[in-house]
């Protein structure tokens, strides 16, 4: 597509493909994305590809890279009064995710709060977001010693994959957070976890 918002919404929908199905380019094309949003004027657009590049950055270990990123997000929604739409579940979910492993609880709390009440509005519309979303609310509910949460944001994610088995990176993300799930489910007493970031 030639440079314009549509080019930018075409780079955020391939990128999260990309990442979904264990491309390599996810990074590139969602930071060409973001950069055509930002020149068009697109806010929603250059948010949705900042947050993805965050929760892929996050996933590669990179919880400061992930964390620039999140805080980068939330003010061009904040700037642009955007928290309250649908298309903001991304942004939502990865500030959760990073404060809950940085230790901020309260905000990873009110973060997943406004994630899950965004979600109820996309399903069955976008499934990269319902995907990568409910991976990083998983993730951030683990942290969170969430292990309920947890398990019901992974069986969701686990039915939106059963229609795409081509999402391999995906599917090896719940596959590793089911484990860990697991492993929370063995040593812990029943009630609220006391494990930490």
């Amino acid at each position: 597509l030639p440079p314009g918002i549509w080019h930018a919404a075409s780079c955020l929908a391939y990128g999260a493909w990309s990442w979904t199905v264990g491309d390599d380019d996810a990074v590139k094309v969602l930071s060409e994305g973001a950069e055509e949003a930002r020149v068009f004027g697109a806010a929603s657009l250059e948010a949705q590809c900042s947050a993805l590049m965050g929760a892929i950055t996050h996933a590669e270990g990179d919880v400061a890279a992930a964390a620039l990123l999140a805080s980068r997000a939330r003010r061009i929604a904040t700037e642009h009064d955007l928290g309250r739409t649908p298309g903001m579940v991304v942004v939502h979910a990865l500030c959760a995710l990073v404060a809950a492993a940085t230790g901020e609880v309260d905000d990873a709390r009110a973060e997943l709060q406004a994630a899950r009440a965004q979600l109820a509005l996309i399903k069955g519309i976008s499934g990269w977001a319902n995907v990568q979303v409910r991976i990083m609310l998983a993730h951030a509910s683990l942290l969170l010693g969430d292990r309920v949460g947890a398990e019901t944001q992974l069986r969701e994610a686990r039915d939106y994959l059963s229609g795409q088995p081509d999402g391999v990176r995906a599917i090896a993300q719940v596959d590793k957070l089911s484990e860990l799930v697991g492993h929370l489910r063995r040593h812990t007493a029943i009630g609220s976890s006391a494990l930490t970031t």
